[in-house]
């Protein structure tokens, strides 16, 4: 009976360390995936827009659009225009890796992009803007946000052409 005891002990004092092992690393991606999201809530302007399919080239963007990332994954696309506000598209989003993440589209303006999910690639710049490219059935676009900061403090810059 000894040698069992010491041969379980001996079994548990090797495979502790590896279970312990695989246990902490099964959340480094956890982690990894909160720390990415963190990057992307809070409030976004659009300050650039382009048509990938034809030049590429970013132009200015009309003010007045701006995208809110929630902590809990939600996102809503807002306009702004003298005729009243609204919400253009609302969903969820989910970071996948260190460039890529992807929108839930639940509700739109344009009811044809409601329930469909778009992997949209993503980096931001030395600047601070958010650059992302996607793809709508045959369109690729480019789109440059700035996040909106609290009046008074600095802000990355706004010039669209840095989303190149």
């Amino acid at each position: 009976m000894k040698h069992i005891a010491k041969s379980v002990k001996t079994t548990w004092a090797k495979t502790l360390p590896l279970a312990s092992l695989v246990f902490i690393l099964s959340f480094s991606d956890v982690l990894a995936q909160d720390h990415r999201t963190d990057l992307f809530v809070g409030v976004w302007e659009l300050v650039g827009t382009a048509n990938v399919n034809t030049n590429g080239n970013v132009m200015k963007a009309p003010p007045g659009n701006y995208k809110v990332f929630g902590a809990d994954g939600s996102y809503r696309f807002m306009r702004f225009h003298p005729q009243g506000s609204c919400f253009a598209q609302e969903g969820s989003f989910r970071v996948l890796s260190d460039s890529t993440y992807v929108e839930q589209i639940n509700r739109a303006l344009v009811k044809q992009l409601e329930g469909n999910q778009y992997e949209i690639d993503y980096q931001v710049n030395e600047e601070g803007l958010l650059v992302i490219e996607g793809n709508v059935d045959d369109f690729r676009y480019r789109e440059v946000w700035r996040r909106v900061s609290n009046c008074g403090e600095a802000s990355a810059s706004g010039n669209p052409t840095s989303g190149e």
